[in-house]
């Protein structure tokens, strides 16, 4: 799946952050801050 995303433009990374926006809307984590995210950038590194 990522290889027909990434030949249309679209990364693992836009794709991650599209099922969490979806996912925190949803979720406790909306108002406790995006220190996660952070962390979760790291790992692509």
């Amino acid at each position: 799946m990522y290889d027909l995303l990434s030949r249309m433009g679209i990364d693992r990374w836009q794709v991650d952050q599209a099922y969490l926006a979806g996912r925190l809307t949803q979720s406790d984590l909306k108002g406790g801050g995006l220190a996660w995210l952070e962390e979760a950038k790291a790992g692509y590194k």
